[in-house]
């Protein structure tokens, strides 16, 4: 078993030679590993597309693990996800909360399939496991973007989170399936219920059923804010301002600030988000033993 570690040097705050040190545990193993570090946006997509091995292990955050699994969808490789970034949506979603979990999850082969979306504009595409924002979370990840890059850690999010709180958002027409259901200034497609780290937004996704789960709502300003807030109650469901649905097809006009599992995106006068297929994936213990994967 050959295994491929990409490692994104400046994900998060962990940083150093984690991914050097994964890879000596895995040798200790007897498995044929070999590391590559990122230097630029884009290349664990080359990298991960490039290599010949059958398990990619993705040592960053949620970012980094994207340009990942745009790189191997498709083709017959597992993914690791070894938690190093901020966040780790994915990597938590899947029972990894430590790069010991993704060790473990590795060396005992616990693989199992997850659901891939794909976004599609008519000039490109990408693909994601976790979820696509607009509008108002669109805009806080584009704010924080540069903050997050330089490592400054969650104190350095406040000024971009604030920039967005006054920025005025375009309505955005919202289809899902082929049906109009409103529209929106903030809109989140999510195939795992965490947002954010901790907070639970949609709390009956699942990434193994095809489908989507939608959080639609007019709110801005500190109204979004406010609704942010209420997540972390776990009321923002009942907010008279929130709709939600589920599909396996979302469109969206105008695709107002977007971005794909916390990576900001270049605007489009509208996107569709379809299901693309599945994509085989670590899994930590307990959630192996509680699941049919």
């Amino acid at each position: 078993m050959r295994v491929f570690v990409v490692e994104n040097p400046i994900s998060g705050v962990r940083g150093g030679d984690l991914g050097e040190a994964f890879a000596a545990r895995l040798r200790r193993r007897g498995l044929d590993v070999v590391v590559e570090r990122t230097s630029r946006r884009g290349d664990a997509t080359h990298l991960a597309r490039a290599t010949t091995a059958d398990i990619v292990a993705v040592v960053g955050g949620d970012g980094t693990l994207n340009e990942v699994v745009n790189g191997v969808f498709g083709q017959d490789k597992a993914v690791v996800a070894v938690p190093a970034g901020l966040s780790n949506v994915t990597a938590r979603c899947l029972g990894l909360h430590t790069p010991k979990d993704a060790l473990n999850a590795l060396l005992a082969r616990r693989f199992g399939n997850i659901d891939v979306f794909v976004m599609e504009t008519e000039s490109w595409r990408r693909f994601f496991v976790a979820m696509a924002g607009f509008g108002f979370d669109g805009s806080v990840v584009e704010a924080t973007h540069t903050a997050r890059n330089k490592g400054v850690g969650f104190a350095g999010y406040v000024p971009g989170i604030i920039k967005a709180l006054f920025r005025r958002h375009k309505q955005m027409d919202v289809f899902t399936d082929g049906r109009a259901v409103g529209r929106g200034r903030f809109v989140v497609a999510a195939n795992v219920p965490y947002y954010g780290g901790p907070l639970w937004l949609l709390d009956r996704a699942r990434f193994d059923d095809g489908l989507l789960d939608v959080l639609v709502s007019d709110a801005e300003g500190f109204a979004a804010l406010a609704l942010h807030a209420g997540a972390v109650l776990g009321r923002h469901l009942r907010h008279r301002r929130v709709r939600t649905f589920r599909c396996s097809h979302l469109f969206l006009r105008p695709a107002e600030r977007a971005h794909i599992d916390g990576e900001p995106l270049p605007p489009a006068p509208d996107v569709t988000i379809r299901f693309a297929g599945k994509l085989k994936v670590a899994f930590g213990e307990k959630l192996w033993r509680r699941k049919d994967l």
